[in-house]
């Protein structure tokens, strides 16, 4: 009646890895899920179930749904898979990691170990869709002002914040000097990274008196410490001229028998020099030879030094009659130059170098008639004519 039991020594063992078996992704309409595929190298008559610890430079709530922290692969299955649900947001953050490590089996035949490294621990990387750009808007003031201030505007969020470099340049369509402003060399602005900061920074502006029209600089970006912000915009600063300068031209008066030499003077310096030119018109004088020889937008060129004179003669017509002092009128043209004023005019008097005399002479005598008595004639002479009575 005695029996016996045969009992069988299982001689097997299996190890369990995991590996990273698909890549996530943030996406705007549908992230893709990051998949970890955990493995046995033998089957098992019992579920397994293995605890994990997850690391890496993602955040779980922020960037994917938190992992329970184990998995269980069925009896008689080599593998179950640990999806990792991405999150999307629009904060750039370049490429983050997930990191999934086996701890331990915390349930299934006792045969069955964690894999040596590197095989017990595995990462994804889930791709970030988010993109940020650092614009500066231009700037324009009046050279009075001093200070021309800059801002630098972050459009989207940035993950750790980030630094970058601006500058000034002068150069292509630009027509600012050195003199014009302080230029900045590589001032680093930092950025916290938060979307819609701005942050700003100041060009110093160099005022003068000289004519020169409105000037222009660029203002770049570089070494950004984020590789992922854009900065390829650039800004223009316009330091806006409030400098005027006038011609004026004075009186000249003169003898017939000579010329007018007339003096335009410019006030103040003009960048670049420009032209103006003159004309003449009769008042009480007579142009076309008479009294003078007409001018007709005869050009002036200045080369835009402050106190310049250009002179011009007006060549007058010597003649033999008494009469008073005539004028005549000398007007400027528009200037080449929009900010140079010349509505000032001149006025040229011709004076008379002419005299005469006046003498009387007996010229028919007179005698009685019975009939038609005949009148007696004096002639008054002036030895040269009179413009006047």
């Amino acid at each position: 009646s005695d029996g016996a039991t045969g009992t069988i020594s299982d001689n097997d063992s299996a190890t369990v890895s995991i590996a990273a078996t698909t890549n996530g992704a943030e996406d705007l309409t549908t992230p893709v899920d990051g998949v970890f595929t955990v493995t046995l190298s033998e089957q098992s008559s019992t579920a397994t179930t293995i605890a994990y610890t997850v690391g890496g430079t993602a955040s779980s709530g922020d960037d994917f749904t938190a992992l329970s922290g184990s998995i269980t692969i069925p009896a008689n299955t080599l593998s179950g898979t640990i999806p990792v649900p991405v999150l999307d947001d629009a904060l750039l953050e370049g490429t983050e990691t997930v990191t999934v490590t086996l701890d331990s089996i915390t349930s299934g035949d006792s045969d069955i170990t964690i894999a040596a490294a590197p095989d017990n621990s595995a990462s994804i990387n889930i791709t970030d869709d988010d993109v940020a750009a650092v614009t500066i808007a231009d700037v324009s003031v009046n050279e009075e002002t001093g200070t021309m201030q800059f801002t630098a505007t972050l459009d989207n969020a940035v993950a750790g914040g980030f630094t970058l470099d601006v500058a000034t340049s002068i150069g292509g369509g630009d027509s600012a000097e050195a003199g014009d402003f302080t230029a900045l060399s590589g001032e680093t602005l930092t950025f916290a990274g938060n979307a819609g900061e701005a942050q700003t920074f100041n060009v110093t502006i160099t005022g003068d008196t000289i004519v020169e029209g409105d000037d222009t600089f660029t203002v770049g970006m570089s070494n950004a410490s984020s590789g992922l912000v854009t900065i390829s915009d650039t800004a223009v600063g316009t330091i806006t001229d409030t400098d005027e300068a006038e011609v004026t031209i004075a009186d000249v008066t003169a003898s017939e028998n000579g010329t007018l030499q007339f003096s335009a003077i410019l006030n103040n310096a003009v960048e670049g020099g420009f032209s103006v030119a003159v004309s003449t018109a009769g008042g009480t004088a007579s142009g076309g030879g008479t009294d003078f020889t007409d001018l007709t937008n005869q050009t002036l060129n200045f080369s835009g030094t402050a106190g310049e004179i250009q002179n011009f003669t007006v060549v007058l017509n010597d003649d033999p009659i008494i009469e008073a002092d005539e004028q005549f009128t000398v007007s400027q043209g528009a200037a080449s130059n929009a900010r140079v004023t010349t509505s000032d005019g001149a006025t040229g008097t011709i004076s008379d170098n002419d005299s005469a005399t006046v003498s009387i002479a007996a010229t028919t005598n007179g005698a009685e008639d019975l009939t038609t008595p005949v009148d007696g004639v004096f002639t008054v002479t002036l030895s040269e004519q009179s413009s006047t009575a």
